[in-house]
């Protein structure tokens, strides 16, 4: 089966935009730690996922003002100063801001993504190219632990963030210059309230929402606590830890 060039393309940008967030997932909480107390940090991702569902509830006016191409581009701009902030940045509120900045971007450029792959599906070819899209998100996913504990043992946890950032700076050159004949679909706005009535209403899917969310929560718990219980109760190194993830 023969995919367009750009589809080919995405597919490979998804597996740059996967290993960028995957390879700081499990140094986030640890790096919040530096800057504000452990009792905060759950406050702190708390806060970032309503800021999430804000601006996805949002999506489709933005997406319909700028174009999905541009609103990806902007997001990965976003990435690269919250990245920054994070860097070069002073102050533990700067800091905390910048990452609060790269946890939201990344969430919302998981959602472009997915959108953007909408644009070469077909009912004869959903069930594969979405199926090589999980391929792709899976593949960005696998060793990104193991780079980033190696490199927080060798660099120190900063380096993470570095790493992430010349990826996400190789995202969006190759996005700006190679995905310009993106057709923009102007999206109907949608009450989310209603989507979620109606899927309520079915019963199949309320079931699958339903497991989704409790899937999702108990991922949060792990990205956010596990690494920090293996690192300060089993004194396991980052090195270590990395190993554990990725084999997980």
């Amino acid at each position: 089966m023969k995919y367009p060039r750009q589809l080919k393309l995405l597919l490979a940008a998804t597996v740059l935009f996967a290993f960028q967030a995957a390879v700081t997932t499990y140094t986030n909480a640890t790096f919040f730690e530096k800057y504000i107390s452990e009792s905060w940090v759950g406050l702190i991702y708390t806060l970032t996922s309503i800021l999430t569902i804000v601006i996805v509830s949002y999506s489709n006016s933005i997406i319909n003002k700028f174009g999905i191409r541009k609103t990806l581009l902007y997001a990965l701009g976003l990435l690269l100063v919250g990245l920054g902030l994070v860097l070069y940045g002073t102050g533990s509120i700067v800091i905390v801001s910048g990452l609060m900045c790269y946890m939201l971007m990344s969430s919302f450029g998981f959602f472009l993504y997915d959108l953007l792959l909408e644009h070469y599906l077909t009912p004869t070819t959903t069930e594969h190219i979405r199926g090589l899209y999980l391929l792709a998100v899976n593949l960005g996913w696998l060793f990104a632990p193991s780079i980033a504990g190696f490199s927080t043992d060798k660099l120190g946890i900063e380096s993470v963030y570095a790493i992430s950032f010349v990826v996400v700076l190789t995202l969006f050159i190759v996005i700006h210059s190679n995905l310009r004949s993106i057709a923009h679909k102007p999206r109907p706005h949608t009450s989310i309230w209603k989507v979620m009535k109606k899927t309520w209403a079915k019963p199949a899917l309320r079931s699958v929402m339903v497991i989704n969310f409790t899937l999702q929560w108990f991922y949060v718990w792990m990205v956010i606590y596990m690494a920090s219980y293996l690192r300060t109760v089993h004194e396991l190194s980052s090195t270590n830890i990395g190993i554990i993830f990725t084999v997980m």
